[in-house]
């Protein structure tokens, strides 16, 4: 990805750059093999969502975010019932129109459904925890 986006955070010794809730986000998407499974991913994605900004969701986008992590987030936000935070992102991804995408690169489950909105092949239940 061409653009990393932090914030300066205080600490005791100093201020130190983390990582903003929107980039989190894309970050989560991009290496959601390390975090577990998709599951994991959308469930922090929906605890992450008050904190998220769609307007600085889209700037990434338009950054350089990889178009296949922007429709995977965009299709997460919407199944977590965040929907009202991707339309900006729903907007760039109709402008482009990319190929339609795996959910899940590599999962044994044959694809169940192909969501035209995303342009995402589901092939994986996703499930977030209460």
């Amino acid at each position: 990805m061409a653009v990393a986006v932090t914030e300066k955070v205080k600490t005791s010794s100093g201020y130190i750059p983390v990582s903003t809730p929107e980039m989190t986000a894309y970050d989560l998407v991009r290496y959601r093999k390390g975090a577990g499974s998709i599951d994991h991913v959308a469930t922090i994605i929906s605890e992450l969502a008050e904190r998220l900004n769609a307007k600085r969701m889209l700037t990434i986008a338009t950054k350089g975010a990889e178009m296949p992590v922007v429709q995977r987030l965009g299709y997460l936000l919407e199944r977590t019932r965040h929907g009202d935070l991707a339309g900006d992102l729903y907007e760039f991804v109709e402008k482009h129109k990319p190929k339609m995408v795996e959910l899940e690169p590599g999962s044994p489950e044959g694809v169940t459904e192909r969501d035209r909105r995303w342009r995402i092949l589901v092939n994986t239940t996703v499930e977030v925890e209460a």
